[in-house]
């Protein structure tokens, strides 16, 4: 018996969860942490977003060039993919994994504010 109860425990560690579950409760990073451009511009790049001829690439090279905001798009993808191998780094690599609606969604609500 003791044998059995031995591989049971061995079986039990090896199928152990590769990331940890407190992880989930990470909050988002909030815009106020990073100094943005003004609303006008913000709106002016999520009008761009809706051109039919943009591509991700030409979003994150003009998104890099406002450092504040290009971090927080980078954040924000962090922590959606925050389970990840790697990090995203670069605000281009942040547009092609958020896509045009992730993008969408960062932007709106800082338009309001």
């Amino acid at each position: 018996m003791a044998s059995t109860r031995a591989n049971t425990t061995n079986s039990k560690s090896k199928s152990a969860a590769k990331y940890r579950v407190d992880g989930a409760e990470l909050k988002p990073p909030t815009p106020h942490a990073f100094t943005l451009p003004n609303t006008s511009e913000i709106r002016r790049l999520n009008r761009w977003l809706q051109h039919e001829d943009l591509t991700l690439q030409e979003f994150g090279e003009k998104l890099a060039q406002y450092g504040g905001l290009g971090r927080y798009v980078v954040a924000i993808a962090n922590h959606r993919g925050r389970h990840r191998e790697t990090s995203i780094r670069e605000p281009v690599h942040a547009a092609a994994f958020l896509g045009i609606s992730g993008l969408q969604k960062i932007l709106e609500p800082l338009i309001e504010e």
